[in-house]
């Protein structure tokens, strides 16, 4: 989205777009002024987070921090780490939950950027825009429309621009390990039902 609406930033309609750095909050955003964002359904965005974090980008190429170095040594896949939230063995366990802490996109969470529902309702006239990255095109092009700008502002079809997973990335997770990954995002699921009812869910 950020590569597709660059050359907007300033449009023609006297329409001024600003792309924030990932870091900021709905919080942040002043009371009157409009937002947009995009959410994703937790499992898919632990596995593509834990996948990224595993092969260091592309298309960002940073070096795993400590957290991250212990974490991948420990566990090679999504499911490995998924799982072991859940061991009898106490130690691979607490292992589990620091790489869950740990592990840049793995560790942060819907409710980071958006605080609670009750919040996003208080703001609910400033959130133009809400698009779902499992229809990210679909969306997109709505959001073409309420800004007026022109449809071939497309989305990068490069999938190292677009920061597509990779054919050899491990994405498998058993029950289990999808289980615990509900459980560890549970807060989550509150803003997918807010915005997407039923739709959200993987």
């Amino acid at each position: 989205m950020r590569h597709a609406l660059t050359p907007y930033l300033r449009s023609l309609l006297g329409l001024e777009i600003v792309l924030h750095p990932h870091e900021t909050t709905l919080a942040q955003i002043p009371v009157g002024e409009k937002a947009i964002f995009a959410l994703r359904d937790p499992i898919d965005r632990f596995v593509s987070g834990f996948n990224s974090r595993r092969r260091r980008g592309p298309p960002h190429n940073v070096e795993w921090n400590a957290a991250e170095t212990a974490a991948f040594g420990c566990f090679a896949t999504p499911n490995d780490l998924a799982v072991a939230l859940s061991a009898s063995d106490s130690r691979l366990r607490a292992k589990a939950v620091l790489a869950m802490q740990g592990i840049r996109h793995v560790n942060t969470c819907n409710a980071d950027w958006l605080s609670s529902v009750d919040f996003v309702w208080e703001r609910r006239l400033d959130i133009v825009w809400v698009g779902l990255t499992s229809r990210l095109s679909q969306d997109f092009a709505r959001l073409l429309q309420i800004l007026g700008l022109p449809a071939h502002a497309k989305l990068p079809d490069d999938p190292r621009m677009a920061h597509r997973r990779y054919d050899t990335d491990p994405t498998w997770l058993s029950e289990l390990a999808a289980d615990n990954i509900r459980n560890w995002y549970a807060r989550d699921y509150a803003f997918l039902e807010y915005f997407f009812g039923g739709e959200g869910r993987a």
